[in-house]
């Protein structure tokens, strides 16, 4: 054993009363337990939104000096910094006094942490030896809590008494019995008390599987070992987020993003951070942000907790989360903002702020970083979708149903690589994923035709971002839909000159020729003549037009979120949604790469002449190849243009197709429209 080796272990003895090796076993023990309550819970849910959408979270929290801290987690990171406070601020308002072995408590209340009232935590105390030793949280999206609208996204709400039921620090079960009141409430108030009951007792077993592994764990090594333990896990991601923090320069590094509505009023609203870095500590600074919205588009506080999330991606990846990494960090959240909004402000739609705020830290951040650690922007667009209403199908009974999706998005692009396509964007860590859609078509009365990538939605770039997604759902009787989207606009911004991805859109699509099957489209792109807009840029002509197109131009909205939108029996909604960010200048991208991009269609050859400089032509095998001479020169006419102009590059297929001939010659082969594409620019 070496000097340095042998002075670590004195250390660990000495504070922690365990050698070092042993305390990393059993805080990997611990957060081992939290895997598996997030395991129980997934696999024992009801809904798909827990079952296969992973929409939930399995914690554990242990006293320390600071307070109840989350020493291990499990699930998506836009939970991940409040577990600690959940359990804070009910042990404080139920007592811990008044905890019993075998109770369980619920809340869903965004003023005590959760993140909106749909996400529903329960917490039950472990004790060992008589002495409560750990706090459980479980925590996931229930379908439905009741209100206008399932999912929890009731967009046009101003108050939070018109969103969904919100239920204080209350017993669920008392001493392992279910408590029949709650049970009541929480069931005759929901569309699909069916589903709810299922996941409520999900819930119940993940935390009852916590406590027989924790108290096993204890009886095999010692309820003061394991609680050392537990306080070593603590400081060692402490240590490492400060040694992380301390290796950037000094500072203040601000950035300002948009959202661009409240699914009240039209108008963007300002989110501003400013992040200071003064040796290992950070501050995040929300001073600057509009006030608190309208609409629903305001959190209650703990969305704010989600600029950690880049932080510790960019910074400090490779360490496992807990809550000791967040006690190098303090935040400033101005009353009555957009990220602190005074009750009885509607704060349900926690996923476009709280996807702004870790997109305007990440900006921030990236301004203190060398390029090579810089991440450009994700998509930026929690793209929600809700349905409900009653099934009138013959047969169905008029059985109410209540479910949602999460379509996807995609992340920027890196240094090294481009962006992850068809995920989900970085306010969920990638944890949480898209939905199977045939789950869900036994629970609604719909038909998913597609989820698919959208040609020409990325940002381009040195590095592309991930490529967005294209959805479309048909409904088979009376539908209900909720949307929640953003960067309707204008898409995501590069960095380091990249560009930015398409604008999100929404469409309604005309049946085709069989009266069966949507009209025909291209890797999402559809004729105008075959659709009427919903939301989006549109130019005179009805095509989505970045540049030249007008915010809800012929559309049915101006803002990108709202709810009770009916869509009838046999009627198509298709969803664009726009890609990551570039990275890095366009011209500078590896041709081959681009020509890759064009046979696997994720960029069409009109923009890889467009945005990247890149001609394509027919080799005499028929093979589409790289023109390499043309190639050079199309990207100095373009250099020379753009450093003229100085017109930033937005992604979106264009020239937009405006009849079903001008789809159909989209769908001809790839070597056809290259050559096609070259007498035109000759």
């Amino acid at each position: 054993m070496s000097a340095t080796d042998a002075n670590v272990q004195a250390v660990g003895r000495e504070r922690y009363g365990l050698d070092v090796a042993s305390a990393e076993v059993l805080a990997f023990a611990l957060h081992n337990t939290s895997v598996q309550m997030h395991r129980a819970l997934m696999r024992s849910a009801f809904s798909a939104v827990v079952r296969d959408v992973m929409d939930c979270t399995s914690s554990i929290n242990v006293k320390t000096p600071h307070g109840w801290e989350t020493v291990a987690e499990m699930g998506p990171s836009l939970h991940a910094p409040v577990s600690g406070h959940v359990c804070n601020f009910v042990l404080e308002e139920y007592g811990e006094e008044n905890l019993r072995k075998g109770d369980v408590l619920i809340h869903n209340d965004p003023w005590r942490g959760a993140v909106h009232q749909s996400d529903v935590s329960i917490l039950r105390g472990v004790f060992v030896d008589g002495e409560l030793t750990f706090v459980l949280e479980s925590c996931s999206h229930l379908v439905d809590m009741g209100g206008p609208v399932a999912g929890g996204y009731p967009t046009g709400a101003r108050y939070t008494f018109e969103e969904n039921l919100r239920i204080p620090p209350s017993l669920l079960y008392a001493e392992d019995v279910p408590v029949r009141g709650m049970f009541n409430m929480l069931l005759e108030s929901t569309r699909v008390p069916q589903l709810n009951l299922g996941d409520l007792r999900a819930l119940y077993g993940s935390v009852v599987v916590g406590e027989r592994l924790l108290e096993d764990l204890c009886a095999r090594e010692g309820r003061d070992r394991v609680h050392r333990a537990a306080l070593y896990a603590l400081d060692a991601a402490e240590a490492s987020m400060r040694a992380a923090i301390a290796r950037v320069p000094d500072g203040d590094y601000s950035a300002e993003d948009v959202l661009d509505d409240d699914g009240v009023n039209a108008e963007p609203l300002l989110v501003k951070a400013t992040v200071r870095i003064r040796r290992d500590r950070m501050e995040l600074d929300f001073s600057g942000t509009e006030r608190q919205a309208e609409g629903n588009s305001t959190t209650a506080w703990c969305d704010s907790s989600r600029g950690i999330i880049p932080v510790k991606m960019l910074l400090d990846p490779q360490s496992l989360y807990n809550g000791g990494a967040l006690r190098p960090f303090e935040a400033v959240m101005p009353p009555g903002s957009l990220v602190l909004g005074l009750p009885p402000t509607s704060v349900s739609d926690h996923g476009s702020i709280g996807t702004r705020v870790t997109n305007v830290v990440m900006a921030a951040l990236n301004k203190a970083l060398p390029d090579e650690q810089a991440v450009a922007c994700d998509a930026g667009n929690p793209m929600f979708l809700g349905l409900q209403g009653v099934d009138t199908r013959p047969g169905r009974g008029h059985a109410p149903f209540g479910t949602f999706v999460l379509p996807g998005a995609s992340w920027g692009a890196t240094s090294k690589n481009d962006g992850l396509g068809f995920s989900t964007i970085l306010m969920t860590g990638g944890v949480v994923r898209s939905s199977v859609y045939e789950h869900v078509e036994r629970e609604a009365p719909v038909i998913f035709w597609e989820h698919a990538f959208m040609i020409d939605s990325a940002g381009v770039g040195k590095l592309r971002g991930g490529v967005g997604v294209v959805v479309t759902v048909e409904a088979l009787a009376p539908v209900e839909i909720a949307c929640v989207a953003d960067r309707i606009r204008v898409g995501s911004p590069g960095y380091g000159g990249g560009g930015r991805s398409m604008p999100t859109l929404a469409l309604l699509v005309r049946k085709g020729a069989d009266g069966v099957t949507p009209a025909p489209s291209w890797n999402g792109v559809t004729a105008v003549s075959d659709f009427s807009p919903v939301f989006g840029v549109f130019d005179e002509q009805g095509r989505p037009n970045p540049y030249d197109g007008q915010l809800g131009r012929g559309a049915i909205y101006e803002v990108s979120k709202f709810s009770r939108f009916m869509l009838e029996a046999g009627q198509v909604l298709r969803i664009c949604a726009g890609g990551g960010a570039g990275w890095g200048d366009a011209l500078e991208r590896e041709p081959v790469r681009v020509l890759n991009d064009v046979l696997d269609e994720f960029v069409s050859p009109e923009a890889a002449l467009a945005d990247y400089g890149v001609v394509l032509a027919v080799a005499d095998d028929g093979a589409v190849v790289v023109d390499e001479a043309a190639t050079s020169r199309q990207r100095q006419r373009l250099a020379e243009e753009r450093q003229r102009t100085g017109r930033e590059t937005i992604s979106c297929f264009r020239p937009w197709p405006l009849t079903g001939d001008d789809v159909e010659r989209l769908r001809r082969p790839l070597a056809e429209r290259v050559e096609e594409l070259r007498a035109r620019s000759a």
